[in-house]
C-alpha cells in the first residue's frame, strides 16, 4: 500500500511498469481470494440423505458455473495475447477499447516507444510513396530506414502535403485532452490536422494520412 501509495503521489507518470513489483503480490492475494469463492462447500456430517444430496450438490454442480467463468476468462486472456502479436507495447484489452484505441488513455512507452518505425517503411514500398512528411516519436532513425523519402515534420511548420504520417504520442500530445494546469501552444496543436483523417496505420502507434 504504501508503494502505491507513493506512486500515485509522484509526480512521474509514464507507465504502469512503475509498480509492477508489487503484481506478484496482488496475483498471490487475487489467486487466494478465488480459490475461495469456486471452491464447493461440503458437509462432512450430513444428519439425513437430504443434507447429503445438498451437500453434493454444493460440492461439486454448484462451483460448475464459476469453473466456466474463469474458463472463459482464461481463454479470453490467451485469446487476446495472440491476437496482440507482436503489438505487445501497443496492447489493451478489450476493456478499454482494445490495441487500436489504447491510445486515447495512454501513450509514450504504455504505446508508442518508436516501434513501427520500420511497418511504416513497409507501407511506403507498398504503396510506392517517395516522400513522406514524419513527425515520429521513438529512437529509432527515419532517415536511416527511410532515407531521401524522409521528410521531418512538426505542428508549427504549418500543414504538409501529400503523404503525411504522426507518432500517437505527439498526435495525442497535440489533440488529447490536456492535464490540468497545462497550456498548449497553438503552434503545437495541429490544428490544420483536425479535419483529417487517416488513411491508414503502421502497426497501431504511427498514423498515416494523404493530404492535398
Amino acid at each position: 500500500m504504501f508503494y502505491w501509495g507513493y506512486s500515485l503521489r509522484s509526480p512521474l507518470n509514464i507507465g504502469i511498469r512503475h509498480v509492477l513489483p508489487t503484481f506478484p503480490f496482488i496475483y498471490l492475494l487475487i489467486s487466494r481470494e478465488v480459490v475461495l469463492w469456486v471452491r464447493g462447500k461440503f458437509n462432512p456430517s450430513p444428519a439425513n440423505w437430504r443434507e447429503w444430496l445438498v451437500s453434493l450438490y454444493r460440492m461439486y454442480l454448484a462451483p460448475i458455473p464459476r469453473f466456466l467463468v474463469l474458463a472463459a476468462l482464461f481463454i479470453w486472456l490467451i485469446l487476446e495475447t495472440l491476437l496482440s502479436y507482436p503489438h505487445f507495447i501497443s496492447y489493451y484489452n478489450e476493456l478499454a477499447d482494445g490495441s487500436a484505441y489504447g491510445y486515447r488513455i495512454a501513450v509514450d512507452s504504455n504505446y508508442d516507444w518508436g516501434q513501427d518505425l520500420k511497418r511504416l517503411v513497409k507501407y511506403a514500398d507498398e504503396n510506392q510513396i517517395p516522400k513522406v512528411s514524419l513527425d515520429f516519436f521513438g529512437g529509432g532513425s527515419p532517415r536511416y530506414y527511410l532515407g531521401d523519402r524522409f521528410e521531418p515534420w512538426w505542428s508549427a511548420q504549418g500543414p504538409a502535403s501529400g503523404y503525411f504520417a504522426i507518432s500517437a504520442t505527439f498526435l495525442q500530445g497535440a489533440m488529447g485532452r490536456t492535464a490540468p494546469g497545462f497550456i498548449r501552444n497553438p503552434e503545437d496543436a495541429y490544428e490544420w490536422l483536425s479535419s483529417y483523417q487517416p488513411i491508414g496505420r503502421a502497426g497501431y502507434s504511427i498514423f498515416i494520412y494523404k493530404l492535398p
